[in-house]
């Protein structure tokens, strides 16, 4: 009988020999992680301080606090931490190995649920426009928080199933290290089971409500007869002089108008928030009311212009026009937060498909080349797109949110 013999080597040594070569080995995988931290941080925090100084907060911007919320968390804490947990792969704490999972988890179904509620709200505004614009604030708030704390609770069974594993033999060495993982496959796959339902059923919930309001928003588009249908209105009288006197909106008399009160360029209706702006009007029509009256026209006013159809205001006829304009606008909100759903989908999907072929086959990566591994990691990371994702859309397809980001920037400046 052949004897077997290992070789003696300190418990300290061993973890960070196999540290160091896990480490090298996911050195693609760390880099990516490392762009992605501070550009989401940074990128949050932004929608967070931009945002938050609103003081008209409407529910979508609520929910995209959250989200920025969420995500600035996860760009901040959670992507540390799996770059440390690349530097351990061994692990001796029971804690740490059960956090890891359990963030991941509960960041991906919070934000689903999230989700959920945004659509939910879009629909409910376009549905249900006169009980909408009657809904509190609170609660909104309360279900941004019940959904995040719902997607904290439904991931605690992470924490039960992921156990710090010891005595595995590296090599020749006689000395064992512990990782972490589920032990027991049956858990493995109703774990993924039952997160793959909710994120997937979650997802057919959203497109459904996204698919009903863009069919809503078309009908009150085909409702709206266009403009060269509408004759100038022909007003005299009181009437007349009135209207020219006092220019205002026509009352929101169609439930299109009623339902995208929500939804108008918040910019318009909020202060500029730095006394060096306020010379720096953002429109024409704010232009025209920032300049001052010249010595000429304060002393000789113009005088005023004859009556004619052409010059006339837009009267209540012409309103279908102005709920034309709305709809757009409404349909603009509905876009934006549909955009980003779709970015949070397509970026968790590969994690799906690499969590499926793991239950399936759990050594289905060992003996392959080392670049393949790379490439698998780096792709089951790619969630965390989404998290740095969002402050990017918004720069490059919500106009007002660039307003307010250069206003921030020039306020910086004034201060100085």
């Amino acid at each position: 009988m052949e004897n077997v013999t290992c070789l003696p080597v300190p418990q300290d040594r061993l973890n960070a020999l196999l540290d160091q070569t896990f480490a090298r080995q996911m050195f693609p995988v760390i880099v990516y992680l490392l762009v992605l931290c501070p550009v989401g941080a940074l990128g949050n925090l932004l929608v967070l301080i931009v945002n938050g100084a609103r003081s008209n907060k409407s529910s979508s911007t609520c929910f995209i606090l959250a989200l920025a919320g969420a995500d600035f968390l996860i760009s901040a804490v959670v992507v540390p931490m799996k770059v440390f947990s690349y530097y351990h792969i061994t692990y001796t704490s029971d804690a740490w190995c059960k956090i890891n999972p359990y963030l991941t988890t509960a960041s991906v179904l919070s934000s689903t649920f999230l989700l959920i509620a945004i659509a939910v709200d879009r629909f409910y505004a376009v549905y249900w426009p006169v009980q909408y614009l009657s809904l509190k604030k609170g609660r909104v708030l309360a279900a941004i928080a019940g959904t995040l704390l719902l997607g904290g609770v439904v991931a605690i069974p992470v924490v039960l199933d992921y156990q710090v594993v010891g005595g595995i033999r590296v090599g020749p060495a006689c000395t064992t290290v512990s990782q972490c993982y589920v032990t027991d496959s049956t858990q493995v796959t109703v774990l993924f089971i039952v997160t793959a339902v909710l994120f997937f059923l979650s997802v057919l919930v959203m497109a459904v409500l996204y698919a009903l309001v863009y069919y809503r928003v078309s009908q009150l588009e085909a409702g709206i007869p266009r403009q060269s249908a509408v004759g100038p209105s022909h007003r005299s009288g009181w009437a007349g002089r009135s209207a020219r006197g006092h220019r205002q909106d026509p009352p929101a008399t169609s439930t299109s108008d009623i339902a995208l009160r929500d939804v108008r360029p918040e910019e318009d209706r909020t202060p500029i928030p730095c006394a060096c702006l306020k010379n720096r009007p953002d429109s024409p029509h704010e232009q025209v009311q920032a300049q001052p009256p010249s010595s000429a026209t304060s002393r000789s006013p113009p005088a005023p212009a004859p009556s004619s159809p052409a010059s006339q205001p837009p009267s209540s006829s012409q309103h279908p026009h102005s709920a034309s304009s709305a709809t757009r606008r409404h349909y603009r909100v509905a876009k934006l937060l549909l955009l980003v759903t779709l970015v949070f989908v397509l970026s968790w999907l590969p994690f799906w498909v690499l969590s499926l072929l793991e239950v399936a086959n759990p050594r289905y990566l060992a003996g392959k080349p080392t670049a393949l591994v790379q490439a698998v990691a780096l792709i089951n990371d790619l969630y965390f797109v989404n998290n740095a994702a969002n402050p990017i859309i918004y720069t490059f397809v919500q106009k007002s949110f660039r307003q307010r980001v250069v206003k921030l920037f020039l306020c910086g400046r004034c201060r100085r």
